[in-house]
């Protein structure tokens, strides 16, 4: 049986595909106005690859996993539905925010947003329930203008969600579901009981936001399988390392699924590889995402922003800077500057042949020789290395004053000099630690010609290769199992009995919840974490733990700890299924001869000026091969540059590794 997973990029989309006898990673054009088109393509590609019709290949498949940029596009776009917003009276003009600058205003119209005159407690005592009439009245109002979708976020809600339940009670009986004009819904404490109305507020309507998009994209992708002898359910990757069938999927949790399977994927790597501290770099068109990764498992947060809306949301912490090789290069007063800003996909860098006039990476890049004009993309793209030359020539050369080839090495400097110091910028270690016992995974398209320099100027011990870095998010996919995460809220220092209580109806609902994804009890694996919140920040937690008694000791000693404050307690409970997924296995022992990867040689330009070097063809090389620079380790879709003076080894997985600092 086949896996398949498939990760959707702002330019290309990958695919993963693994079966008995081979795996292989895949990569077509990503098509930003149907993002099922691509998925579309990605299988067949990986069908041409393994060798089977698509029908055959999707028969013989027990599990697709789509990670999409469908909630990250309408976030970066504005692109979503019109949403209409009911908020308790006097929330109208600052959503329990900061006032008409909110920023969660960019997703809606402010005339969209009504208020209604009800009133609960802060213990839970309803003291007033909105009326029918005014409950009509608004929905009314704010559907004329044009709303296709109804968020109620009513105050106190998390302390009784009476209210809520009642307006959208009223909605359904008004516009019931067998008419044309019925209308979508959806109330905050559905999402969340976080006592917190503003962040409540923010997740529901973010949510409301991505979920039609969403919805009508993934079951057509859905659809496309099932229709091709597919017969299980789609599974969609979530930022929070799992996955679940469409029916089951939270859209605001497929926010960021692309780059948050990336971490996944090099967190199961290091721990393979033993690597206690990995900083992965996913290097892109548009930009380079960073994560740290210690011993297996990455920084994270259960409050992330989204366009500065902080939203309930568990992803792992990504910092997205403008380094991509897509990137603007400009020459300014005798020093180059890089980004943020970038050509795109269209028109893209100028070797690209579509009317780019920036140098770009790429371009610089392929005036090096790093890349091959013919074999981009395993030569589904052809560039045209003279209008690389042109473009630096006049954008960087001219100013600097230069040779093109002088210019060229210039940028690729700044470049990576840039990269390096938006990294150390982020403070990804504690203060004081340095670089030289991290190893620096590059994954992406432009990883393997950026990272080695990336890793000399910070210092760090090591950059690693693996096997398959240009299809990561992809392969970080494959590794992911059906999780689903159920929470809940209670008051600092609260009684055990309470917290035993919420457990309880947890499980209960992770028990019904995971039959229907097809698991008996036995199959499912719970664990539990708790976290104390001081406002909106955690002040002291535990877990994850297996569910049991050791976990309810540490949750005891935790409440007991946290005493009876302002703030409040978050059970989590993830119940998880497992499903297959490739395994990451060395590949076992080959002759160390590295002759037979050899594919050729070309001319490359260096800060020791121009050679001749080897080319070889990376996934070809053996176990133990080492390939001493300068040198060009390629795949059909990346390039790795082994400068003068540093070595790639081949590991036991098929990775290549360049020593910097041992």
């Amino acid at each position: 049986m086949y896996t398949i997973d498939i990760d959707t990029g702002g330019t290309f989309t990958d695919g993963y595909v693994a079966g008995p006898e081979r795996k292989v990673g895949v990569k077509v054009d990503t098509t930003p106005h149907d993002l099922t088109l691509c998925f579309w393509n990605c299988i067949e590609s990986g069908a041409r690859a393994v060798g089977l019709a698509t029908s055959e290949l999707l028969a013989q498949t027990r599990v697709v996993r789509f990670s999409s940029t469908i909630a990250t596009n309408a976030a970066v776009q504005l692109s979503g539905p019109k949403l209409g917003v009911i908020v308790t009276r006097g929330a109208e003009d600052t959503l329990y925010g900061v006032g008409a600058d909110n920023p969660l205003f960019a997703f809606l119209p402010a005339r969209l947003v009504v208020g209604l005159d009800e009133e609960v407690d802060a213990s839970g005592r309803v003291v007033r329930a909105p009326s029918t009439d005014e409950i009509e009245e608004k929905a009314r109002a704010i559907l004329e203008q044009g709303a296709r979708m109804v968020v109620i976020c009513l105050a106190n809600a998390h302390h009784n969600p009476a209210n809520e339940k009642k307006v959208r009670a009223v909605l359904e009986a008004s516009y019931p579901r067998h008419y044309l004009g019925a209308v979508p819904m959806l109330a905050s404490h559905q999402i969340s009981m976080v006592p917190d109305d503003a962040l409540r507020t923010n997740t529901a309507v973010i949510n409301a936001y991505f979920h039609r998009s969403l919805a009508q994209s993934l079951y057509k992708a859905e659809d496309l399988v099932r229709n091709n002898r597919y017969r299980h359910p789609l599974m969609v990757v979530t930022a929070d390392f799992g996955c679940t069938r469409v029916a089951k999927t939270r859209a605001i949790n497929a926010y960021q699924s692309g780059p948050a399977a990336c971490v996944r994927g090099a967190g199961v790597t290091a721990d393979a590889l033993g690597h206690a501290k990995v900083l992965v770099i996913d290097v892109g068109g548009t930009t380079s995402d960073v994560a740290y990764i210690a011993n297996g498992r990455p920084n994270g947060a259960s409050q992330r922003p989204i366009r500065d809306v902080d939203v309930l949301q568990r992803i792992p912490d990504i910092i997205s800077y403008g380094v991509g090789g897509g990137s603007k290069i400009r020459a300014k007063g005798g020093a180059l500057s890089v980004g943020p800003d970038s050509q795109g996909a269209v028109p893209g860098p100028a070797a690209f042949g579509l009317g780019g006039s920036m140098a770009t990476p790429t371009d610089v890049w392929l005036a090096l020789g790093l890349i091959e004009a013919d074999a981009y993309l395993g030569g589904r793209k052809k560039l045209k290395a003279e209008l690389a030359r042109g473009v630096i020539e006049k954008q960087i050369a001219a100013p600097l004053g230069c040779t093109v080839g002088a210019a060229a090495l210039a940028a690729k400097e700044a470049v990576e000099a840039r990269l390096a110091a938006y990294i150390r910028e982020g403070r990804f270690l504690a203060e004081g630690a340095d670089f030289s016992d991290v190893t620096l995974y590059a994954v992406g398209g432009g990883g393997g010609l950026l990272t080695v320099g990336v890793a000399e100027k910070l210092g760090a011990g090591s950059a690693y290769f693996p096997l398959t870095a240009p299809v990561f998010s992809a392969f970080g996919a494959s590794t992911l199992d059906v999780a689903h995460h159920y929470e809940a809220i209670l008051p600092a220092g609260a009684e055990m009995a309470a917290i035993e209580a919420k457990i309880t109806v947890m499980t209960g609902e992770a028990a019904r919840d995971m039959r229907g994804e097809g698991f008996l009890p036995a199959d499912v694996d719970s664990t539990i974490e708790a976290t104390v919140y001081q406002g909106r920040e955690p002040a002291g937690g535990i877990g994850p733990l297996p569910l049991g008694e050791e976990a309810m000791t540490a949750i005891g000693a935790l409440v007991g700890t946290a005493g009876r404050g302002a703030g409040y307690i978050e059970l989590r409970l993830t119940a998880t299924g497992r499903i297959p997924h490739p395994v990451l296995a060395a590949l076992g022992a080959r002759a160390a001869d590295a002759d037979g990867a050899l594919a050729g040689s070309r001319e490359i330009i260096t800060p020791e000026g121009r050679v001749r070097a080897p080319v070889y063809r990376f996934d070809e090389l053996p176990i133990g091969a080492a390939i001493a620079g300068p040198a060009i380790a390629e795949t059909e879709h990346t390039s790795i540059l082994v400068p003068a003076g540093r070595t790639l080894e081949i590991d036991s997985h098929g990775g290549g590794v360049v020593e910097i600092t041992s």
